[in-house]
């Protein structure tokens, strides 16, 4: 499957709505493709910046080619408060991966861009999407990036399954010999994860 690496590096964000009166907020943010969980990565949340937050945080992914021939396809950059009792929504941005790519395009294949910041209102009506003015506060600054397009060949059903298994039966092993556990992940088979296709739009 033809594919391309999208590099997005969340710089900063200034002027947010304060959601915190009496302390000061501490905020993070989470980026994914679609708004798909699996593809989610998140910042470290900045204890110092109250509402103009900067992280310096790259996140990359792997997009079939025609996430950025076509339309429809999203990046959804969301800005949280961390709290004790309950992170509470900020703001987002959400972007189409076509208006990146021509961004970058005319700026030599990367780029710093800046997008208003809509206020938390999205996060509890999703309907409030398709509305044309949507209320925002504040900026955020991102640098992007595509890579070349190269080849990537998903894993077949077979391998997953066989692979599957004899980490499970490794995991096993070194629970009840060793007392040591870890996470079965997904086996990467080609070094690189497709974060999206066609098939999962």
């Amino acid at each position: 499957m033809q594919c391309r690496t999208l590099e997005i590096n969340l710089l900063s964000a200034y002027d947010l709505q304060d959601v915190r009166k009496i302390f000061s907020m501490k905020v993070y943010a989470t980026v994914s493709i679609a708004r798909t969980p699996r593809t989610e990565k998140r910042t470290p949340a900045d204890y110092h910046g109250g509402v103009n937050p900067a992280w310096n945080f790259t996140a990359k992914f792997t997009l079939a080619e025609l996430a950025v021939e076509q339309p429809g396809v999203k990046i959804a950059i969301k800005l949280f408060c961390k709290r004790t009792l309950g992170d509470k929504p900020v703001g987002e941005v959400q972007v189409e991966v076509t208006d990146l790519y021509e961004a970058m395009s005319k700026h030599g294949g990367s780029a710093i861009l800046s997008y208003p910041v809509v206020t938390k209102s999205v996060f509890e009506k999703e309907e409030e999407e398709k509305e044309p003015q949507l209320p925002h506060q504040g900026v955020l600054n991102i640098w992007c990036k595509f890579g070349q397009t190269e080849m990537v060949q998903p894993p077949s059903l077979m391998n997953k399954v066989l692979v599957t298994g004899v980490m499970s039966s490794l995991r096993m092993f070194f629970r009840s010999k060793m007392h040591v556990d870890f996470p079965l992940g997904t086996p990467n088979f080609t070094g690189k994860t497709i974060d999206w296709a066609p098939s999962e739009g």
